[in-house]
């Protein structure tokens, strides 16, 4: 008889933790600098192997164009060509693309108390074990809150453009900042100092 393994999808925390950190150096390594590519199609991949809702993207999705719009100016003024920032450009956005996809992937496919416990397991101190799994996790959740407030800034009537982002951003930027005290708080109530 064929038992199963607890793990979401099967897999064990600690092989997608080292998938995880595996793509995330990959993405910067410059051995790996032309097999990038493959590392952005197996994410995407995985992305429909997973099953993992395209919605998880929508709000971060429109934040980080506004972010690569700024960041190609900034390669732009820093090398007044036009080809040349848009190919330095596109290295760039690529990588953090692929970094991203990948703590999306991370987070979707592994829920915090597996990671909890297979980091305890093999020793980790309490304090780092708790840090990583807040870094891990505050990128899909910020995603799921710009998601909500673009939702309810258009039941308000907002109509969504790259060049009035106020209603979107400001509201985020507060959220973001008060999660942080919450889990400041929280953390300094739990002995974490």
């Amino acid at each position: 008889m064929i038992t199963r393994l607890p793990y979401k999808f099967h897999i064990h925390p600690g092989i997608k933790l080292l998938l995880f950190i595996g793509i995330n150096i990959g993405a910067f390594s410059q051995q790996f600098f032309r097999w990038r590519w493959i590392l952005f199609a197996l994410e995407v991949l995985l992305v429909f192997w997973t099953k993992m809702p395209w919605t998880r993207f929508a709000g971060f999705g429109k934040l980080i164009l506004v972010n690569f719009l700024g960041l190609y100016l900034i390669f732009y003024f820093a090398l007044f060509d036009w080809w040349e920032a848009l190919l330095q450009f596109g290295s760039f956005a690529l990588t953090l693309v692929i970094m991203i996809l990948a703590s999306f992937l991370f987070t979707h496919t592994t829920p915090p108390i597996e990671l909890v416990s297979f980091l305890r397991k093999i020793k980790i101190p309490t304090k780092v074990v708790f840090a990583s799994v807040i870094a891990i996790s505050w990128l899909p959740m910020l995603s799921q809150e710009l998601h909500h407030i673009i939702v309810y800034q258009q039941a308000r009537g907002y109509k969504v453009s790259l060049f009035r982002l106020g209603p979107i951003i400001i509201p985020a930027v507060l959220h973001v900042m008060d999660l942080a005290i919450n889990l400041s708080i929280s953390m300094e109530s739990r002995g974490f100092h």
